[in-house]
């Protein structure tokens, strides 16, 4: 039987990078501003401030865009169904 949480794992971690997304996604990618970024071995305890807000997994930071995963060193983000990543508090 497959393991829906590896394979879910292994499409998080080979995930692209927010500058490796393509063009036609970049160009409709919301502004993102990160602010700050609390990693915890607990789920409920992580989250990140964006655009102001305090937000954690699961949330959208706008219309389109949801925080997958909160790692120590990046977050994953899904945007029109495409998952990537971005380094610890950086700007889109």
């Amino acid at each position: 039987t497959l393991d829906r949480s590896s394979a879910a794992s292994d499409c998080i971690r080979d995930s692209p990078r927010v500058d490796q997304l393509p063009v036609r996604l970049l160009t409709r990618l919301p502004t993102m501003n990160f602010s700050a970024h609390m990693y915890a071995s607990r789920t409920a305890d992580r989250w990140v401030r964006v655009n102001g807000r305090q937000l954690g997994e699961g949330d959208w930071i706008a219309d389109k865009v949801q925080i997958i995963n909160i790692e120590a060193q990046r977050v994953v983000l899904s945007f029109e169904d495409e998952l990537f990543t971005m380094a610890a508090l950086t700007d889109w």
